[in-house]
Order: structure tokens, then C-alpha cells, then sequence
């Protein structure tokens, strides 16, 4: 079972103030989730964002994929690799 998401996390910004400050360094779960929610929202676009962030699209898309398919904890660094991996082991090539 997906532990529940912290209230903050789950909270939609209202404004661009709730929005991480575009200097943000260190990405936590929470931050990127607030951003998914503004794209989704309507209260920044896709582009702004991606530029306000300095993001690829890609980059994005992805975090906006691991909500849909894991929740806020998709987000973690640890919980992707956890999900993530590939058939190959570290020697293998592809």
C-alpha cells in the first residue's frame, strides 16, 4: 500500500505564490507535485513552467506519468529505481 501523501503535497495552488520559488535547488516529492498541479490547474502553463523551472518537457511529463502511476511517493529518486528497473544487469549490454 502507497502511504497517503503529506496535506501540503496534495493541496492545489491557488496562486503563483504557492508555487516552489524558481530557484529551488533541491527538488523534494512535494515540490514537484506542487508544480504538476499548477500545469493542471491552469494556474501556470506547461511552457512557463518548464521555463520558470528550467525543466525539459520530457523531464515534466515524466513526474506528471510517476503521480498517475505511483502517487507522491513515484517522485522519490529511491522509490523510482526501486520501480524502474531493467531486465539487464549493470554489465549488460543493450
Amino acid at each position: 500500500m502507497i502511504p497517503k501523501a503529506p496535506n501540503d503535497a496534495r493541496r492545489i495552488p491557488t496562486s503563483v505564490d504557492d508555487l516552489p520559488s524558481p530557484d529551488t535547488i533541491r527538488w523534494h516529492t512535494h515540490l514537484k507535485a506542487r508544480v504538476v498541479a499548477g500545469v493542471r490547474s491552469g494556474l501556470i502553463s506547461l511552457e512557463e513552467a518548464c521555463r520558470r523551472y528550467r525543466l525539459s518537457a520530457e523531464e515534466f511529463a515524466s513526474w506528471q506519468r510517476l503521480i498517475d502511476e505511483y502517487g507522491l511517493l513515484g517522485l522519490r529518486v529511491t522509490y523510482c529505481k526501486q520501480y524502474r528497473r531493467t531486465p539487464y544487469g549493470p554489465g549488460d549490454l543493450i
